[in-house]
């Protein structure tokens, strides 16, 4: 168990604090959620990340950079389905990481090279809600079943590489090297029949690196077949 006492004396260290005590709280859920059970979803992944960057502490887009489709064997690690009492409502932990690589700028919907590049990994750790339309069991399943999730959790980033604020018209290369941990949201829709699966998702950490809010969108189509595990 993980106890958080101390107050700290600024605001950043408070931040910090509230993270670590975020991630281990949802390292001890997703731990004991996993000895119920666990699915591995092995497949192939279309996806194009794209990153934001935004003045640390506002909300306000100075620059953004995109990245072309790739095409990658993904691994997606999740708790068992659990759904409240005999609804379709349900939930499930999801782990998932990753590498990227970005050397697009955007600049008024245009993607221009301007010799910058951001390289780097990610990874996140989501409860996901979800509402089940068709068949919950997955031994009377006869047909393609549709899955709508969305959650909030945490995610990392550990970044390399540099980019250009074209929002605040300047031409200065920002570096924007360093890792963080911060909230991370995701959605997805998925299609499923038995243990094949179809799932259009968009996961996006963000964390706080040097002087910059920075945010990775992660847009991706998976196409794959489920394990899953009794513990």
């Amino acid at each position: 168990m993980t106890l958080c006492y101390q107050i700290p004396k600024h605001a950043k260290e408070k931040s910090m604090r509230f993270r670590k005590c975020l991630v281990s709280g949802l390292l001890l859920v997703f731990m004991f959620d996993m000895t119920h059970g666990a699915t591995v979803d092995l497949g192939v992944n279309l996806t194009r990340q794209s990153l934001q960057a935004e003045p640390a502490g506002k909300t306000e887009n100075i620059g953004k950079m995109e990245g072309d489709f790739s095409v990658w064997p993904t691994i997606l690690i999740r708790s068992n389905d659990a759904f409240f009492t005999d609804s379709h409502w349900g939930y499930s932990y999801e782990f998932i990481a990753g590498k990227f690589n970005i050397d697009k700028q955007e600049v008024e919907g245009e993607q221009l090279d301007l010799g910058t590049e951001v390289e780097g990994y990610y990874a996140y750790l989501i409860p996901m809600f979800y509402y089940k339309i068709g068949q919950i069991d997955n031994n009377e399943r006869t047909s393609w079943n549709t899955t709508l999730g969305l959650g909030i959790g945490i995610g990392y980033l550990n970044l390399d590489g540099d980019m250009i604020m074209t929002e605040v018209n300047s031409n200065i290369k920002k570096n924007v090297s360093g890792s963080g941990i911060g909230m991370s949201v995701g959605l997805y829709i998925e299609f499923d029949n038995n243990d094949w699966f179809i799932r259009i998702s968009n996961y996006a950490p963000e964390v706080e690196i040097r002087e910059f809010n920075l945010m990775l969108h992660n847009v991706s189509m998976i196409f794959g077949r489920r394990i899953e595990f009794d513990i």
